[in-house]
């Protein structure tokens, strides 16, 4: 976290929202809901149906909630003279709705061909899977948002709304044992403004519109579970149990924290400023201070596998006292894991979290960690191998849609003028943690960011006074440093520089602008392979690359490239990096086309980005909407060749780009909003997608009054 005061913006009436799903706009003293679908006639109901259908679709229990009527009053008020609603657009239509809440589409079909102006609830608890952390500005919660992730660390990027008034609410999880209450100032006064919606409790959900304004979705992705500080904080203030054994624990308890938390207290069994070995740990105690070592060893900024090595050392002095429980090698990764989740990379740890002694330990054990990483037999096969994560974690990007993934280089290749450094300096702002995300996907922070300007620095200077001059000079000086010019030397003749350079800078993260500038004969095998090795040799030392590159030809009939045979320079360099990302379009345009050439796992877009270049600012904006396609289609339904045309904007899609929307359709049949006719051996023409009898009741019979 850096200095600057944490302030949740309001709600700014007829400014373009710049979530990629949304827009509100003022028109005669009411306010007007479209989500962006494609088709021009997406209004209210539609839009608000369709929401309530995909919530179902994930599972959460929904439920129809008043709404702001065309007197700007709450739709609870039948007459004039009735005083104002205290809780317009936000109060659940039905007095029974903790019972009537449902994720069956027939159902909510019927509520909303009655109600088609409703709100949306989702109600929060065990029954949907999820609860949710309110933070309520008007009572002081960003301020105590900021100081809880200062002293705790960032919350994970989990699905966020903004709130009618300007608030947040943070979707999370439910751990198993863990029974979320709903509870006002959950947090104790401490932390006002802060509430809990658990068990018997409702949110309003985008793209509602209540009495202070609409609901926004800010982070588009499945919720994440709560780090594990905030868990063990609910348990400890009674906003939340923990059952063990089959048994609920006592709130406020040690055993009911649902993992320790690392704070010194008063209360100390034992003092922690002495303890400057795992032997001088009481027994029993071993646990807590495992966890300190991990969270310790995270702030240092090393690499995963010289943290990973480090806390094993620990585990296995703990191992080696034959008083103890032996703890395996799985215990001491699963601690690790639970310090990157909780603590970013590099960040600062204080006294009054740390002792002087767990801090000493570890930094003896620093040097034989970082050799370990730099030997070739610092990894066994079997945690090669095995110890593989379904999803790559990302550095830009959730679950599947990865941008950038963790320990891969990431290249953006562009023609000139198109908004590559544009887009480039959002994700470093977002890298040093001034902003959350970048084209409505997350960005994980890092510690300290490298730029290398070299391509035309001055002019670099210019687009990024646009998106950093209103930002605090300190905090950027000790955040990001800039080279300017070339390289000492040539990084494909020297592949140690570019190393040499981010370990001068204490950067975790480099961002090379641009790649001709780094080495002298892209084309050529030769320097390809040099500059790969380079790149290859930063990431082994625990440093992510950016890097923007040029095109070399565009593709069939001048337009925009299919695949990496358009990106400039050496087979090498496209083989080494792991996502490569293109912008198409005209020198200054401000829509530009973003294409997934090459993808660590789902192919992300193709989409729209709007750039802003006045703002410094860029948004997502969605070209086609396949279940939009589906149900204009009717009974027909489309085939992977319309819905290709659709994506690409082509008449004539190429096979790849028909692959390419059988897998989005596919996807969308797995998550039960459409249904595969197949066709080939046995049946006439290809398979066809239509939109199933729930959804396209909700979506476009609503308006009309027709119930299901």
């Amino acid at each position: 976290m850096h200095d600057q005061k944490e302030t949740l913006p309001a709600t700014t009436p007829g400014g373009r929202l710049t979530t990629g799903r949304q827009t509100e706009s003022e028109n005669n003293g009411t306010r007007d809901r479209r989500v962006i679908t494609g088709r021009e006639d997406a209004g209210n109901s539609d839009a608000t149906a369709y929401a309530a259908a995909e919530y179902a679709g994930r599972g959460w229990r929904v439920l129809p909630v008043h709404w702001i009527n065309a007197q700007n009053s709450c739709s609870c008020r039948e007459a004039s003279w009735m005083p104002p609603c205290p809780s317009a657009g936000k109060h659940p239509v039905e007095s029974a709705w903790t019972k009537q809440a449902t994720a069956d589409l027939e159902q909510i079909a019927r509520w909303w061909a009655e109600m088609p102006e409703a709100n949306i609830g989702i109600a929060t608890g065990r029954s949907s899977g999820l609860w949710v952390l309110d933070i309520d500005p008007d009572h002081g919660g960003a301020d105590s948002l900021a100081r809880l992730e200062a002293k705790y660390g960032r919350l994970p990027d989990t699905r966020r709304h903004r709130t009618g008034s300007g608030g947040r609410h943070y979707l999370f999880t439910i751990p198993d044992g863990l029974t979320v209450k709903s509870k006002t100032a959950a947090l104790g006064e401490a932390y006002s403004g802060i509430d809990i919606r658990g068990e018997g409790g409702q949110i309003v959900a985008p793209p509602s519109v209540s009495g202070k304004g609409p609901y926004v979705i800010e982070t588009d992705c499945a919720p994440l579970p709560p780090p594990a500080w905030l868990a063990g904080l609910l348990v400890s203030e009674g906003s939340a149990t923990r059952t063990v054994n089959g048994a609920e624990t006592a709130s406020g308890s040690a055993a009911s924290a649902l993992v320790l938390d690392i704070s010194r207290t008063d209360d100390d069994p034992y003092d922690w400023d002495t303890a400057t070995t795992p032997g001088a740990v009481p027994v029993g105690h071993q646990d807590r201070w495992l966890a300190d070592a991990a969270a310790s060893a995270r702030g240092m900024g090393l690499s995963d596998r010289a943290g990973r090595m480090m806390v094993r050392k620990v585990a296995d002095a703990f191992t080696n006292d034959p008083r103890r429980t032996p703890w395996t090698r799985a215990d001491a990764d699963a601690k690790w894991a639970w310090a990157k989740a909780n603590y970013p990379h590099g960040h600062a740890l204080d006294d009054a979290q740390l002792s002087p002694g767990i801090k000493a330990f570890i930094e003896n054990l620093r040097p034989d960690a970082v050799a370990s990483e730099r030997s070739r037999l610092s990894l066994g096969g079997g945690a090669f191998f095995t110890e593989v994560p379904e999803t790559p974690p990302s550095i830009w990007g959730t679950g599947g849609d990865v941008l950038w993934p963790e320990g891969e280089a990431l290249m953006i290749t562009a023609p000139q003028g198109t908004g590559k450094t544009t887009l480039a300096h959002q994700i470093i702002r977002a890298r040093i943690g001034l902003q959350d995300n970048v084209l409505g996907y997350p960005v994980r922070t890092g510690k300290r960011v490298l730029l290398l300007a070299m391509d035309r620095p001055a002019q670099t200077r210019r687009a990024g006074n646009r998106i950093f001059g209103k930002d605090d000079p300190a905090y950027l000086d000790e955040h990001l440093v800039i080279h300017m010019g070339p390289p000492p030397a040539d990084l494909a003749q020297n592949p140690d520089v570019l190393t040499q350079m981010c370990q001068a800078a204490q950067a975790d993260t480099v961002v090379v602008d641009s790649l001709k500038d780094a080495a002298v004969g892209l084309s050529e095998d030769s320097v390809g392979a040099g500059y790969n090795r380079a790149r290859q040799k930063a990431l082994a030392d625990g440093i992510e690359v950016l890097e923007l590159h040029h095109l070399t030809k565009r593709g069939p009939g001048g337009g925009s490239p299919d695949d990496l045979a358009g990106v400039y320079g050496s087979v090498w360099l496209t083989s080494g990096a792991g996502s490569v990302v293109l912008l198409w379009g005209e020198a200054g345009d401000p829509v530009v086309r973003l294409r997934h050439l090459k993808q660590p796992m789902n192919e992300i877009g193709p989409f729209d980005v709007v750039h802003d270049h006045d703002a410094g600012t860029s948004s997502r904006q969605e070209r086609a909407d396949l279940i939009g396609l589906a149900s204009a289609s009717g009974e027909e339904g489309i085939t992977a060749h319309q819905a290709a045309g659709a994506l690409f904007d082509t008449q004539k899609p190429t096979p790849a780009q028909k692959a390419k929307a059988v897998r989005k359709l596919d996807a969308l049949v797995r998550a039960g909003k459409l249904l595969k006719t197949p066709g080939g051996t046995g049946a006439q023409g290809p398979a066809t997608y239509r939109v199933s009898a729930a959804v396209r009741t909700i979506t476009g019979k609503a308006r009309e009054g027709v119930h299901g």
